[in-house]
């Protein structure tokens, strides 16, 4: 399969296209009820949203991401990029993770693994792979905080964290976090 090469004006040009195409569905996003259009410019934008190729273009966090919330479709939880992305001392960088709600939904409250199961729905929806963001993905070493709680994405599953201790590894150098006891807990 050959690989299609495109000059510097065409990826523009491309990259124009679909940032007008985005702006204008947002823009009938917003002024829509919901009815007879919004289904198929949500599928849209869900495509333009999760799309590799797309990824680098800041009107997906600035508009359409907004608008998918917008619509009812995700519940977006933030992720405490502290694994990579945040040096001790910075303000901390915050990734928003979109669930699809139908998935979240889907999950039973009376299951016992159901906090788990929520977390790794949003650990799932953090790799760039299915959730395009530019940032990193989430990995061990992460923070997600979800219902006022903070939990340690670890090497295996997560572990809930008091306030002292998310304090207490926002203390701790970048490198060095990834060999911490809250990422590692039985090691």
């Amino acid at each position: 399969m050959a690989t299609a090469h495109f000059s510097d004006a065409r990826l523009a040009l491309a990259e124009a296209f679909v940032q007008d195409l985005a702006a204008e569905l947002c823009k009938v996003a917003d002024v829509e009820a919901p009815g007879v259009y919004t289904p198929d410019i949500a599928k849209v934008l869900q495509r333009l949203a999760t799309c590799n190729a797309l990824q680098n273009l800041p009107i997906l966090e600035s508009t359409v991401w907004p608008a998918l919330r917008r619509l009812g479709l995700y519940v977006t939880v933030e992720v405490h990029m502290l694994a990579f992305a945040t040096e001790k001392g910075e303000e901390v960088k915050v990734r928003k993770v979109d669930v699809p709600k139908e998935e979240w939904n889907e999950l039973k409250v009376d299951d016992r693994h159901f906090l788990d199961a929520r977390l790794g729905l949003v650990y799932h929806y953090g790799q760039n792979d299915f959730q395009p963001k530019r940032i990193n993905s989430v990995s061990a070493g992460d923070v997600i905080y979800f219902c006022n709680t903070y939990y340690m994405v670890c090497g295996v599953g997560f572990k809930q964290l008091t306030l002292a201790e998310y304090q207490s590894y926002l203390q701790v150098d970048r490198r060095d976090r990834h060999f911490h006891s809250l990422v590692r807990p039985d090691a």
